[in-house]
């Protein structure tokens, strides 16, 4: 009896498929049977991160490669292609998994990359002082 009232009591959930009845008879939700589209805008709250993340994995890339002495443009092209595939493998994992592909999210996704790149291209590699 106590189950039955806090169940009736318990906020009702979008995401469920049934829920219970004063009865404890199952009955399907009507909101639930209709699907609605998932939406995504290009000001979401996700935004920035995907911004910040870009840059932030295009820069650490880069670095990485000319820790490693590889050439400057190689370095340069290499972080780039992987920070975008990283960035739209996201986008094919969110499509499989929450139904979503979102071109705002490349969209930031390149824009971080890009400004990364400006960030990188204003600087240089210094040179150990000869001793």
């Amino acid at each position: 009896m106590m189950l039955a009232a806090a169940l009736m009591l318990a906020p009702s959930s979008v995401c469920m498929a049934q829920r219970a009845t004063p009865a404890g008879v199952r009955s399907l939700n009507v909101r639930d049977s209709v699907s609605t589209p998932m939406r995504d805008s290009f000001t979401g709250s996700d935004k920035p991160k995907h911004f910040l993340m870009s840059g932030f994995i295009e820069a650490i890339g880069f670095g990485a490669l000319q820790a490693i002495n590889v050439g400057r443009s190689v370095s340069i092209g290499t972080a780039t292609a992987a920070t975008l595939g990283v960035g739209l493998a996201r986008e094919v994992h969110d499509k499989r998994t929450k139904g979503l592909f979102s071109i705002g999210d490349l969209t930031w996704d390149a824009l971080g990359t890009g400004a990364a790149l400006l960030v990188i291209s204003h600087t240089q590699r210094e040179e150990p002082p000869a001793f």
